[in-house]
């Protein structure tokens, strides 16, 4: 039975990423999926135009010619269209991010300092920003905290502590 789902489960995720694989190959080169080469289709796309014109003339009362259909040399190969210059890319605007909510478990990460020496706490929180040792110092026991504090440069504890 197992082998059975896993077969079943594995058939399709082969089945999505061939599918996936068409989808890449179609949007790239729709003209290839259509059986028609591309300069059968540009005949065919002018003949259609004749005869669709032909049909509103005659609606029209104008007179048209049995053998409008013009004649095209399908096998002379046909120039490449002209490549367009590059569009011009506007600057990216400028996104502003609106601070969320704090959802960070600061007493947890207060847990980690108080298990650590005093030393290391403090060389780790000094490379941290005042906001970020801000919110964590008040969750370390007071004793531990003063030690930390104590060996940080004097006026970025001071801030610290306001």
């Amino acid at each position: 039975m197992k082998t059975a789902v896993i077969l079943t489960i594995g058939s399709f995720i082969s089945m999505l990423f061939i599918v996936g694989a068409m989808f890449v190959m179609y949007s790239m080169d729709p003209a290839a999926f259509t059986g028609v080469p591309a300069q059968d289709q540009a005949a065919a796309d002018s003949i259609a135009a004749v005869k669709m014109l032909d049909s509103v003339m005659a609606e029209h009362g104008m007179p048209v010619k049995k053998d409008s259909v013009p004649v095209l040399a399908v096998s002379a190969p046909m120039k490449p269209a002209p490549v367009k210059p590059a569009a011009v890319k506007k600057p990216l605007q400028k996104i502003e991010f609106v601070e969320e909510a704090d959802t960070t478990d600061w007493k947890s990460r207060a847990k980690l300092f108080e298990a650590m020496s005093v030393e290391s706490a403090s060389s780790i929180l000094m490379t941290m920003n005042d906001k970020e040792v801000k919110q964590i110092i008040p969750h370390i026991k007071k004793r531990n905290a003063a030690k930390i504090l104590a060996l940080f440069d004097p006026d970025r504890a001071a801030r610290i502590i306001r």
